[in-house]
């Protein structure tokens, strides 16, 4: 009598998008890229300054208000672009006593992520606006405009164990092909397919074509920050 229990088949693999592994990349063409995140990050810094001083006050204010709420105006993390650990900035969006609770996730994204937000910091996650310190990064030539989102050394690990090579090539970005899908309903199987299509696009492009890219895909982030689609 056969075995009700059968033995089934694993399910087939799935082929993702990815770029070879012995993939070597210059980067030639993106020196017009980087020269224009630096001055547009300058340019951003000096325009948003009032912005920046209204945050920053909301900020202390609540905590002047609400004991609970009080903590630094930025926070930080260490976080991987192009292959090399820097420091990524936000304006502080969560309560800084919970940090005991969350210190299984201190080197993952979740750490900032996944935490209870402070009542400006809702706001702030809301549209987006914790991550304006960032242009600092991109003025420092830490991050660009855009790219994939920068994430903690042990994370990104696994993102490259995966073979997907783009975050080997591209520093991190403040918008990127991700951020401006977001809400879309048609998307490929997997998200890092899509920072490994941005690699390609910028290999295949002159400069010129790489910076006019950018703009294009900023400009679809921002659609979705006017939609208030933020944590």
């Amino acid at each position: 009598m056969p075995s009700g229990n059968k033995k089934q088949n694993p399910p087939a693999p799935v082929d993702y998008y990815q770029l070879p592994a012995d993939l070597e990349y210059e980067g030639a063409n993106l020196f017009l890229k980087f020269w224009v995140d630096r001055l547009l990050s300058a340019f951003f810094l000096v325009l948003l300054s009032p912005l920046f001083l209204i945050l920053a006050a909301a900020i202390i204010l609540e905590g002047v208000i609400f004991k609970d709420s009080r903590g630094p105006v930025f926070v930080g993390q260490r976080r991987i672009s192009a292959n090399k650990p820097f420091n990524l900035l936000k304006f502080r969006s969560y309560f800084i006593q919970d940090d005991a609770l969350h210190e299984d996730k201190a080197d993952t994204i979740w750490f900032i992520n996944e935490r209870r937000q402070t009542r400006v910091g809702k706001v702030l996650r809301k549209f987006y606006l914790d991550e304006l310190p960032q242009l600092f990064n991109i003025l420092r030539g830490e991050m660009s405009f855009v790219g994939h989102r920068p994430w903690p050394e042990k994370q990104n690990s696994e993102v490259l164990a995966l073979g997907f090579q783009s975050r080997r090539f591209l520093k991190g970005g403040l918008c990127g092909p991700n951020q401006s899908l977001k809400g879309a309903k048609e998307r490929p199987a997997h998200k890092f397919e899509l920072e490994e299509m941005l690699l390609e696009s910028y290999m295949s492009r002159s400069a010129l074509g790489v910076v006019w890219s950018d703009a294009r895909l900023v400009w679809e982030t921002l659609k979705v920050v006017f939609r208030a689609e933020g944590l």
